[in-house]
C-alpha cells in the first residue's frame, strides 16, 4: 500500500483534517462482519420487499407483466393505478406547500421568533426546490410504501471571469479578473426503499438501529471526488476500478433509470458502495461512524461521523405503519390484483369490439363462385344467392366487459381513498351542493391527515437538519431576503454563520395553512363576541385584538403583501434627514416617519436637491411624500364626533356594522354570504394552525 496515497486530507465541509481509519487492523474483523450483515439483509431480508416494489413500478408505470392471464390480441394497460398516484400526489403536494405565505414556524426556547433563522430556512427550500422533492417522494411512499431521504451539505467552487476597470495613474482602462466564487448550502437526496437497509428491521425510529445501509451508485467522478474529501483511500479506489467485473465487487447500472428516459449507454458503468453508518471503537472509544464499502476485501473508507448532532442523516418514515416493523405497507399492494383483473377484462373488452365492428362473412365457394370479387365498399353489390351467403355478427360482449371495468375501477379507487373531485372531476350523477361539498370534505379529511403525518415525520426533521447543516458548515456571509416582523418591510440583509446558544422548535405548517382559512372564519366570529363582552366577564382582562388581526391578515395575504397592508408605527423610527440624503443619492427606498420633525426634513432636503440639481426628481418626489404626511397629521388632529356604534335592542347603528356577538352561520330568508366564505356543513378542524 503506498501511504502517500492514503495521507489524509483536509475536508473543505469540516473542520478540521478528515482521519479515514480503513486501514485500522483492529477494525477488519468488525467490518468483515457489518458487510456480511449487509449483503445477507439486501439479498434475503429484502428480497421479498424488492421483487414486490418492482411489481408494483410496473403497475405505475403501466407495463404488462406475467401476471396477466389472459392472451389475447389486445394488449392494454389501463392507468387506473397509475392515475390515482398522480391524483394523491398533486393533492397532497399542493396542500404541503400551499401559495399564501411561509410555510415554517421557529420558535426558540426564549419565546421569540428568530427572523434570522427564518429567513434562511424559507431561502433553503427555495435552493433546494423541496417542492419538486417531495412530489417524488409522495410517488415513492404511494408506490414503495416509504418516504426516505438524506440531507448533506454541498460546497463547491467555481473560478468565473468577470471585467473591471484599472486605473494605471494615467487613464481608465478595461481589464479582466478571475474570481472564485463558493456555492454551497443543504442537498436533498431522495432514496428508493430498495436501497435502504436497517438493522434491525423492528426499530420505529431510525435513530435507534444499529446498523443503517444506503446502496449508493456513483460514477468515476463521484468517487473522485470522495478521494479529494479524504473519504475514500485512494488505494481502495484503485482497487475497486482494477477488480471491476469481478464477483467481488458490484457494479451496477443506475435503478430504474428508463423511467426518465436516460438510457445507459454500453460500457457506462455504476459502481455500486454500501454506505453504512454504525458504531465503532475508534482511538479506544465508542463512536458513530461512517463505513463505505466498495466490495467484501475492500474498504473504501472509515470515518467519525462528522456531524456535530452524531445523528444518522437519513429520514425514513412508513407511509402506512406496520406494527412491529420499520417498514410501511404499499398503497399498491391491496389493488394490485384488481389491476391485473381490470387489464384482462379490458383487453378481452377491446377483442370482443374488434370482433363485433368486423363481422364474419359465410359463403359456399361452389355456390357463389364470385366470392372473391365481393369486396365491402359503399353500395357495393353482390352477385349472389342471398341464402348462398350470411354474414355472422358476433355478440357485443365488450358492453358487459365495460360494466365490470367500470366496477373494479371504483373498488381500486375506493381502496386507494381517491374520489371524483381528487381528480378534479365533476361528481358523477345529479347531487346537490350538500353532497358534494360533502364529498369535497371527504377527500380535505383523507388529504389532510396524510400530510400531517408526513410533515411530522418528514418536514419537521429536514427542517433541523437544515439548520444543524447550516451552523455546522456554512463558512460565509449568506445574502437573503429577511421579512421581518409582521408589520416590518422586508430588507435584504447579509446573516453571518449562527452561533450555538439557542434550542429552536420546526414546524412545518402547509396542511394547517391549507384547512386554516375555515379557522380565521372562526376566529373572526368569536373575535366578535369577545367585542360584545362587558368588563364584569373579563374578570380584569383587557382585550387585545392586535395578534388576531396579525395572524389573520398574514394567513389570508402571506407575509409579503401583509407587511405592506398594516403598518407597525411602533418600529418606524425618525431617520435623520442627512442620512436620508445620502440613501435617495444612492437611488435607495426611503419613505417618511410618523416621527419625522417634516418641517426639518423638506428644508434639509431642498438644500440636498439644489447642491446636486436633482437630476432623477429623487428628492422632489420625497419633499412631496413629506408634505403630504403634514397635511395628514394636520387632518388627525381635527376634533372628531363620537365614533357610531352598532345597532343593538332597537337602536339604529351604523351600517355595514355587525351585531357584537355575532357568529358565522348560514344563508337566512335567502340571504348570501359574501364569496368564498365556507359552509358550517364542510368545516373540518377548527383547531388547524393552533395545535402544536
Amino acid at each position: 500500500m503506498d501511504k502517500d496515497e492514503d495521507t489524509p486530507v483536509a475536508n473543505k465541509a469540516a473542520d478540521d483534517v478528515m482521519k479515514n481509519y480503513a486501514t485500522d487492523k483492529s477494525l477488519q474483523e468488525k467490518l468483515g462482519k457489518i458487510y456480511e450483515q449487509i449483503t445477507a439483509g439486501f439479498k434475503e431480508e429484502k428480497a421479498t420487499q424488492s421483487k414486490n416494489i418492482d411489481e408494483y413500478w410496473d403497475i405505475y408505470n403501466c407495463e404488462l407483466g406475467d401476471h396477466q392471464q389472459y392472451s389475447g390480441d389486445a394488449t392494454v394497460f389501463e392507468p387506473i393505478v397509475h392515475d390515482a398516484i398522480e391524483a394523491r400526489r398533486k393533492r397532497f403536494t399542493g396542500m404541503t406547500f400551499p401559495n399564501v405565505g411561509s410555510n415554517i414556524e421557529v420558535v426558540s426556547e426564549q419565546g421569540d421568533t428568530p427572523q434570522a433563522t427564518l429567513s434562511i430556512l424559507q431561502q433553503y427550500v427555495k435552493k433546494t426546490n423541496l417542492r419538486a422533492i417531495v412530489s417524488t417522494l409522495f410517488l415513492n411512499g404511494d408506490v414503495e410504501g416509504q418516504w426516505s431521504i438524506m440531507p448533506d451539505w454541498k460546497r463547491k467552487e467555481r473560478t468565473i471571469t468577470m471585467k473591471v476597470a484599472k486605473d494605471d495613474g494615467m487613464d481608465d482602462y478595461p481589464d479582466v479578473e478571475e474570481q472564485t466564487i463558493v456555492d454551497e448550502g443543504p442537498e436533498v437526496t431522495v432514496i428508493a426503499a430498495q436501497d435502504l437497509w436497517v438493522f434491525p428491521s423492528t426499530v420505529s425510529d431510525i435513530q435507534d438501529a444499529e446498523i443503517v445501509c444506503v446502496a449508493l451508485r456513483l460514477t468515476d467522478d463521484a468517487i473522485e471526488e470522495k478521494v479529494d474529501e479524504g473519504v475514500f483511500l485512494k488505494s481502495a479506489v484503485k482497487k475497486l476500478q482494477k477488480d471491476a467485473g469481478e464477483d467481488q465487487v458490484k457494479w451496477a447500472e443506475k435503478a430504474r433509470s428508463g423511467e426518465a428516459g436516460i438510457k445507459i449507454k454500453a460500457g457506462q458503468k455504476f459502481a455500486l458502495v454500501y454506505m453504512a453508518f454504525a458504531k465503532l471503537k475508534l482511538n479506544g472509544k465508542k463512536c458513530p461512524a461512517i463505513i463505505y464499502f466498495g466490495g467484501s476485501n475492500n474498504v473504501l473508507g472509515v470515518i467519525k461521523n462528522p456531524y456535530w448532532s452524531q445523528k444518522i442523516p437519513v429520514i425514513s418514515e412508513s407511509v402506512n405503519k406496520v406494527a412491529g416493523s420499520f417498514w410501511g405497507k404499499s398503497m399498491v399492494a391491496p389493488v394490485a390484483g384488481l389491476q391485473y383483473q381490470l387489464n384482462d377484462i379490458s383487453n378481452m373488452g377491446q377483442d370482443s369490439a374488434m370482433y363485433t365492428l368486423m363481422p364474419i362473412v359465410l359463403t359456399d365457394p361452389l355456390k357463389n363462385p364470385r366470392y372473391s370479387s365481393m369486396i365491402m365498399a359503399m353500395a357495393a353489390v353482390w352477385e349472389t344467392n342471398p341464402n348462398d351467403t350470411k354474414i355472422l355478427e358476433f355478440p357485443p360482449l365488450y358492453q358487459h366487459a365495460l360494466t365490470l371495468r367500470n366496477s373494479i375501477k371504483s373498488q381500486i379507487m375506493e381502496t386507494m381513498e381517491v374520489n371524483e373531485t381528487m381528480l378534479g372531476k365533476a361528481p358523477a350523477g345529479r347531487k346537490n351542493a350538500a353532497a358534494v361539498g360533502q364529498q369535497g370534505a371527504e377527500a380535505m379529511a383523507t388529504i389532510g391527515d396524510h400530510v400531517k403525518r408526513f410533515e411530522q415525520g418528514v418536514m419537521n426533521l429536514l427542517l433541523e437538519w437544515f439548520y444543524e447543516l447550516d451552523m455546522q458548515f456554512r463558512e460565509d456571509d449568506l445574502t437573503i431576503i429577511e421579512e421581518g416582523e409582521h408589520g416590518i418591510k422586508a430588507t435584504l440583509e447579509k446573516i453571518p454563520p449562527q452561533q450555538i446558544g439557542k434550542r429552536y422548535w420546526f414546524k412545518w405548517l402547509g396542511a394547517d395553512k391549507a384547512i386554516g382559512a375555515q379557522n380565521v372564519q372562526q376566529m373572526i366570529g368569536f373575535a366578535n363576541v369577545l367585542r360584545g363582552m362587558g368588563p364584569q366577564v373579563l374578570n380584569g382582562r383587557r382585550l387585545d385584538l392586535g395578534p388576531l388581526v396579525d395572524f389573520a391578515s398574514s394567513a389570508i395575504f402571506g407575509p409579503t403583501m401583509a407587511q405592506n397592508i398594516l403598518i407597525d408605527e411602533r418600529h418606524k423610527l425618525s431617520v435623520p434627514p442627512e442620512v436620508e440624503n445620502e440613501m435617495l443619492l444612492n437611488n435607495l427606498p426611503v419613505e417618511p416617519s410618523p416621527m419625522d420633525n417634516d418641517t426639518e426634513h423638506i428644508q434639509a432636503h431642498q438644500n440636498a436637491a439644489q447642491q446636486t440639481g436633482d437630476p432623477t426628481g429623487v428628492f422632489r418626489n420625497h419633499i412631496v411624500s413629506h408634505t403630504k404626511a403634514i397635511q395628514a397629521k394636520m387632518v388627525q388632529q381635527q376634533p372628531k364626533g363620537n365614533p357610531g356604534i352598532p345597532g343593538q335592542g332597537g337602536q339604529p347603528g351604523v351600517a355595514g356594522m355587525p351585531r357584537q356577538g355575532a357568529m358565522p352561520a348560514g344563508p337566512r330568508n335567502g340571504a348570501q354570504q359574501p364569496p368564498g366564505a365556507i359552509s358550517q356543513d364542510s368545516m373540518q378542524d377548527g383547531q388547524a394552525g393552533m395545535r402544536g
